[in-house]
């Protein structure tokens, strides 16, 4: 939220302390263009391990949840934005006085030109949610970089805000990850609880009917914090 924002409503930064990181995944809709990758369930027999060679000193933090001493909620949208749903989300959050943070799919935000500057001009906050959604344990440092730096410019160029969060689709990430967003210096944020419109069709098949009024409840739960 702007200064000057009515009584009432929680800023966007107020939230991102909130009591716990809630997340609404699966709203955004279908894939637009492109084939959303699949999540690989099998974990590798070691973890991978990104040798850093610059003496400067790395960091990335990653959050679950915090304890603030105000009773607050971080509600995060992931997976947008498309042409269908965005709208319909944006509507929800505005009748209700209400911020969020949107973790963007860089592809998906090329393909809508205008979604996330009219998100960022109601007050919300766009991170960083790779490219084309790809589990980021499963490819190079290079790739990784490549993904988020693309998506990172696209959202910096069409908003003029330039991303300081990064949420790992599937939260998944290991140390090359990490490094890359070390090196962005992004914070990573996952989630302490979690409402899906997804079925088990894949992570970017929407069911709606679940979806829209999960996030309608917590945004009238917002409202009464």
């Amino acid at each position: 939220m702007t200064e000057g924002a009515p009584t009432g409503q929680v800023r966007r930064r107020r939230f991102l302390a909130g009591l716990s990181l809630f997340t609404v995944g699966g709203v955004a809709g279908t894939a637009v263009g492109y084939a959303a990758e699949q999540a690989n369930a099998a974990e590798s027999p070691t973890a991978r391990t990104e040798i850093l060679n610059s003496p400067r000193a790395y960091e990335a933090t990653v959050t679950w949840r915090t304890e603030p001493s105000a009773r607050v909620i971080a509600l995060t949208i992931d997976d947008g934005p498309t042409r269908e749903w965005t709208p319909q989300v944006l509507a929800i959050l505005r009748n209700h006085g209400a911020s969020a943070t949107f973790f963007i799919v860089g592809a998906r935000a090329e393909g809508d030109p205008g979604a996330l500057a009219r998100a960022a001009d109601e007050g919300h906050e766009l991170a960083n949610h790779t490219w084309l959604h790809s589990d980021l344990t499963q490819h190079d440092q290079s790739f990784d970089a490549e993904s988020l730096e693309r998506t990172h410019d696209l959202i910096a160029g069409q908003t003029g805000r330039a991303p300081t969060l990064c949420r790992p689709p599937y939260g998944r990430i290991d140390s090359v990850g990490l490094s890359v967003c070390a090196e962005m210096h992004y914070r990573v944020m996952l989630w302490s609880n979690h409402v899906t419109g997804s079925d088990a069709a894949g992570p970017m098949s929407p069911r709606p009917s679940t979806a829209l009024p999960s996030l309608t409840t917590a945004t009238s739960r917002l409202a009464q914090v």
